[in-house]
């Protein structure tokens, strides 16, 4: 990994029942521009996104991107460059 390229963790908080919210889930983030992986914890319904910082892949694009598909998201905690 090219050591100048940093990723940022954004964590949210999504309410989801079922496998098929999860994949929509999946499916809209997969679309924004930055996004390297995302993985869903339906236990506790939390979604993290790892994305590269580089493309300027900003929280607040993340959550209005999810809203669309899950009005109720909501940040986690602060997201942090890792």
């Amino acid at each position: 990994m090219n050591p100048n390229i940093s990723l940022i963790k954004i964590e949210l908080k999504v309410p989801l029942c079922c496998q098929d919210c999860e994949e929509t889930v999946r499916v809209q983030l997969g679309e924004l521009e930055g996004v390297k992986d995302v993985n869903v914890d339906l236990s506790i319904q939390k979604v993290i996104v790892i994305g590269h910082n580089h493309i300027k892949l900003e929280p607040s694009t993340v959550l209005n991107s999810v809203k669309k598909v899950k009005n109720r998201a909501q940040l986690w905690i602060p997201s942090r460059i890792i």
